[in-house]
């Protein structure tokens, strides 16, 4: 690559604006950003594209509308060997899926992640139970975190016991204000197969590969 700009430079500004503000770009950042220790003609071009986009949709942004519901949900998708089509074929990550989800607080998103698995799954089940495990790792803390912040900081009697975060409960808590719990959240998954397999007691023998990093 011949440019007068720095690539790691201006992918370091483009993933600022794809983590805070601009979810529209965080696959097209996400796919340039793989290639930052060795860019070519090719992956500046494609920057250039996002720069080009950002500039003709600076009036463009998200319109934030709460619903006054403390609910925290999650989106989740992926795309089962989405590169293999268009990468070649001996390259290792062409056979990678990519994790998509989104969490949202009050009807609104707060949270968004678009990236390749490390792991190589062996069906669109797979792939998709994969996102649902890495959503959680995102979703459960977060929970957490709205617990303390309504048992100590939306809660005006301060006469209640210290708040004990616990990651592995899902259980509501109920503030003195409006006795009312905190919603359960939602998890909302399109694929049939993996919301059976995520159902079932066990695990089976074809499936040791999924419970090592993933139970």
């Amino acid at each position: 690559m011949n440019e007068s700009w720095e690539y790691a430079s201006i992918l370091g500004m483009l993933m600022y604006l794809a983590n805070n503000t601009r979810p529209d770009i965080a696959h097209a950042v996400h796919a340039c950003a793989r290639y930052t220790h060795h860019p070519k003609r090719t992956h500046a071009t494609a920057v250039k594209h996002i720069l080009r986009y950002l500039k003709g949709t600076l009036t463009k942004g998200m319109i934030l509308s709460p619903d006054g519901k403390h609910e925290l949900n999650c989106f989740v998708d992926s795309d089962f060997a989405g590169n293999y089509k268009y990468s070649h074929d001996q390259d290792p990550s062409s056979t990678k899926s990519r994790t998509g989800y989104v969490i949202l607080y009050q009807g609104c998103p707060i949270l968004w992640v678009s990236k390749l698995q490390t792991q190589c799954a062996l069906s669109t089940m797979e792939s998709e139970y994969l996102v649902l495990s890495q959503s959680m790792r995102d979703l459960i803390p977060l929970r957490e975190i709205l617990k303390e912040i309504m048992d100590l900081v939306l809660n005006k009697n301060k006469t209640s016991p210290k708040c004990v975060a616990n990651s592995k409960s899902f259980s509501d808590i109920i503030t003195q204000e409006d006795e009312s719990p905190i919603p359960k959240s939602k998890v909302y998954e399109d694929n049939h197969a993996c919301l059976k397999f995520a159902r079932l007691p066990r695990l089976t023998p074809r499936t040791k590969h999924i419970a090592v990093p993933y139970h």
